[in-house]
């Protein structure tokens, strides 16, 4: 098996589609209720879930961290 660097490209591409996906969900669903969260990273969990990981501010001034797991179903019905 020979890895190309058009295998490579799709890969790049897929990554930026699901980053822009989850962006778009976590602006709307997440800061835009809660402004003050940070945006962390998500993580592709298996073949139908991710997992969006963010920050905030506890009530003593203090950043917490929080998670978000979505099958796909809900990430694009949430767009």
């Amino acid at each position: 098996m020979e890895l190309t660097k058009e295998d490579i490209q799709k890969y790049i591409e897929l990554g930026n589609k699901i980053d822009t996906i989850v962006k778009r969900y976590y602006n709307n669903n997440i800061y835009n209720k809660y402004c003050g969260y940070e945006f962390i990273d998500w993580v592709l969990i298996d073949t139908n879930t991710i997992r969006i990981l963010y920050s905030f501010e506890d009530f003593h001034g203090e950043r917490c961290c929080d998670e978000r797991t979505l099958t796909l179903e809900e990430l694009n019905l949430n767009q």
